[in-house]
């Protein structure tokens, strides 16, 4: 199995890199980052795209996974997990995640009607019935296995990657220009909410996912 995350920036390289290279002591991580000179244990992959992406961190989990031929997991940076031996040993058929979003589970038609996303949602869910309510993926620990529908998963995430953000993107300036404001959980890059993006991908390929207790009770 791979091991993978995704860091950006200065501050926030510096200050998990001493974790990162003490995972990488006994299991690589392969790292997505700006400043690979903070990982010296790691397998690094120099990024350079700007504005971030937060699918990014996706598209590179699941690319590791179509190149190597082997089962992926990912890990943000700053989660905890990423210090828990125990999940080295995942094995499933399924996608893995840690749970949907709590005030957010699931999407409906009509609560997606205010981010745009039916500008392209149905053309490319076409040849899909009755895929609503759409899950809400939380995606800081993600559970790739390679299998023969991992090559289209990855193709179908670069290719919804620039119509979720332009949907985001148009949503921001919908609610700017009625005089609300906005507020991102992350402070930086185009993104949010790239969970959403997974499933839909995941629904477009016919794959399964369950959620997968990472967090119980084992923490180093």
């Amino acid at each position: 199995m791979i091991h993978s995350s995704f860091s950006i920036g200065e501050k926030f390289s510096k200050k998990y890199s001493s974790v990162a290279n003490s995972f990488s002591e006994n299991e690589k991580l392969h790292i997505l980052t700006d400043k690979p000179h903070y990982f010296a244990n790691c397998l690094t992959y120099k990024y350079n795209q700007n504005p971030m992406s937060y699918m990014d961190k996706i598209i590179f989990a699941v690319e590791l996974s179509v190149k190597n031929k082997e089962d992926v997991l990912y890990y943000d940076i700053d989660s905890p997990i990423i210090r828990d031996k125990l999940i080295h040993k995942i094995q499933s058929d399924k996608v893995l995640i840690p749970w949907l979003w709590l005030d957010w589970p699931y999407s409906t038609y009509e609560s997606l009607e205010l981010l745009f996303v039916h500008d392209w949602l149905g053309d490319f869910l076409w040849d899909k019935l009755d895929y609503y309510p759409i899950p809400n993926i939380h995606e800081e620990v993600l559970f790739f296995p390679y299998s023969d529908k991992s090559e289209s998963l990855l193709s179908d995430l670069k290719y919804v990657k620039p119509l979720w953000e332009k949907s985001l993107l148009k949503t921001v300036k919908d609610v700017q220009s009625k005089g609300k404001p906005v507020t991102k959980y992350h402070k930086y890059g185009i993104g949010s909410s790239e969970g959403f993006a997974l499933s839909v991908c995941l629904i477009k390929n016919d794959i399964q996912f369950e959620e997968y207790n990472f967090f119980k009770k084992n923490l180093m």
